[in-house]
């Protein structure tokens, strides 16, 4: 299936966040990591996502990596990042993924016993397809396979690297959901795939599989009134997946990836799978993005639009 629409235009293509800076002068959100080469898709378009919870202080941080290779942290509301992952860790990353079979392995890993232990969740999105694997520290030590082990004490390794490096990102203004929207969204079972990119200056793209429906101005006050939904949703704070990662039969999947300064975040929604775990705000947001598709299209057309 092609996920051009999906992850490809993350340039799209789906987030998140990390700690404290050491006494040097920290980079800038957009400085790689130490070493070399720039973004480029990871592993076939997948989202890693590295969630670290438990602990007496019941701590939560959650590190993503989208598949264009940038990396984010967030840890108690701060967001550190995003910086870009070396080509060489990503590779690294994906080698040990596809090298402990993690389709296949189970979800846990542990015997639940230990009191505030740590559990570590890696969670592989890629399409309408995710997969969790989660290790309890302690209690996890002797069943864990021996891939699965060196595949998070990598994830380990990167975390504290980026939180070494990344520069504290202040809490969301306004003005931080400015830059271009890219909405997607596919059919599985169908194999319709559409994706609409809004430009800060308001000019809607819309493209139907391989075919460019065309281009128009949109009304100023709808791009206003989707950055105002993406604030309230307080969007780069958000789960990379919403729904229960098997869509039904005739389901549609969406997508919005939003690239706001050196930020970018990418966030899906099944549309029905995901009806009883999607905070109403991310469903406004989802419902205004696909409504102004709706209303674009049929301009295209030159179908009558009336004013809503």
């Amino acid at each position: 299936m092609n996920f051009r629409i999906i992850f490809l235009i993350a340039m799209l293509c789906g987030v998140s966040l990390l700690y404290a800076c050491d006494s040097q002068t920290p980079p800038s959100p957009t400085q790689p990591l130490p070493t070399q080469s720039g973004p480029g898709p990871v592993g076939g378009g997948r989202t890693i996502t590295y969630a670290t919870s438990g602990g007496i202080a019941g701590v939560r941080r959650e590190l993503v990596i989208t598949p264009e290779g940038f990396i984010t942290l967030i840890d108690g509301g701060v967001t550190y990042g995003p910086l870009t992952l070396p080509r060489q860790q990503r590779d690294d990353i994906n080698a040990k993924i596809d090298a402990a079979n993690f389709t296949d392995l189970d979800e846990r890993y542990g015997t639940g016993t230990v009191a505030d232990d740590f559990e570590h969740t890696l969670t592989v999105a890629q399409g309408s397809s995710t997969k969790s694997v989660t290790v309890e520290e302690i209690g996890g030590k002797e069943v864990t396979p021996a891939p699965v082990q060196e595949l998070f004490a990598l994830m380990d390794e990167v975390e504290k690297e980026v939180r070494e490096l990344a520069t504290t990102t202040p809490t969301p203004a306004p003005a931080s959901y400015m830059g271009p929207i890219l909405f997607t969204g596919v059919r599985e079972s169908t194999g319709e795939q559409w994706e609409m990119t809004i430009t800060e200056s308001g000019e809607a793209t819309l493209i139907e599989g391989d075919k460019e429906l065309g281009r128009l101005q949109v009304q100023t006050e709808k791009p206003e009134e989707i950055r105002a939904e993406l604030e309230r949703a307080q969007f780069f704070t958000l789960k990379t997946y919403y729904g229960s990662g098997f869509a039904l039969p005739n389901d549609r999947v969406f997508t919005i990836n939003l690239q706001s300064g050196g930020r970018a975040k990418i966030v899906s929604m099944e549309e029905h799978g995901s009806a009883y775990v999607t905070p109403q705000p991310v469903i406004d947001l989802f419902t205004a993005v696909n409504r102004l598709y709706l209303r674009s299209k049929l301009q295209l057309q030159g179908t009558p639009v009336s004013t809503p």
